[in-house]
Order: C-alpha cells, then sequence, then structure tokens
C-alpha cells in the first residue's frame, strides 16, 4: 500500500498535537487534533476495508444518536476523538518499530532459531519468544 504524502503530513500533525494535548493540557490542540482526526479519515476512507468502516462508522452512530438525546452531541463527538488520540499514538509507535524489527539480525535469528524447531517443541519456543518480545517491544513503544 502506498504512502500518500499530505495523509502522512496529516497523522504527523495530529499525532505532534495529540502529544501537546497530552502533556500541556492546552484545549486548542486537542481540537486540531480532533479536526485532522476527521480529515484524516475522509481524506483514507477508501482505504479502510468495507466491514470495518461499517462497523466503526455503526458505533459512532449509535454513540452519537444516544448524544443526541442527552443533549450532548457535539460534547460527545468531541470527547470521543479526544480519547482516540492516545491510540493514534500507539499506531504510530508500533507501526514505527515493525521496520527495525524485520531488518534486526538479532530478531531474524530468533525467528530462524524459533521456527527450526522440531514439531514437538516449535508451539513452545514461538510462544516463549513471541512473549518475551512482545513485553520487550511494548515497553519500547511505550517509551516512544
Amino acid at each position: 500500500m502506498t504512502i500518500r504524502p499530505v495523509s502522512a503530513a496529516l497523522y504527523l500533525a495530529l499525532c505532534a498535537l495529540a502529544i501537546v494535548d497530552a502533556l500541556a493540557g492546552w484545549p486548542p490542540a486537542a481540537w486540531a487534533a480532533s479536526a485532522l482526526v476527521v480529515l484524516f479519515l475522509a481524506i483514507e476512507s477508501a482505504r479502510i476495508a468495507r466491514l470495518q468502516a461499517v462497523v466503526g462508522l455503526s458505533l459512532a452512530g449509535v454513540g452519537l444518536l444516544i448524544a443526541v438525546g442527552q443533549g450532548s452531541f457535539l460534547e460527545t463527538l468531541f470527547d470521543g476523538l479526544r480519547r482516540t488520540l492516545p491510540f493514534l499514538l500507539l499506531f504510530a509507535s508500533v507501526t514505527w518499530l515493525q521496520i527495525p524489527a524485520g531488518q534486526s539480525p538479532a530478531l531474524l535469528k530468533v525467528r530462524t532459531v524459533a521456527l527450526a524447531q522440531p514439531p514437538g517443541r516449535r508451539f513452545a519456543v514461538v510462544g516463549a519468544a513471541a512473549h518475551f518480545l512482545g513485553v520487550a517491544f511494548n515497553l519500547a513503544g511505550l517509551s516512544l
């Protein structure tokens, strides 16, 4: 899948604004980041798988219908967008870690050794490697 420069710039900007919001609590950063999320989704909507788009729109629609019933549509919309910002940062950090992980000689060696195990031990070795590497990558992702 090709990376669109406009989408990449929008995502980078919303990540920067989300960090400013998280660290400084500056409301204009949260508003701008939320607006960029909407713009990013509008630009990338054609690339979202149909099932995920239907489920996402359905869940958002139900939530917003409930918010309309309670008279808090805009507050709920903004709150929902603002609460997604940390997840977008997490997705960015995981994606950022994929490239080095795929090129690391040490990780490639772990993969080769784990998959070379005989059938009786392969499951246990692959499971253990996945758990320990998962812990390491989660800590690395959180430290970004």
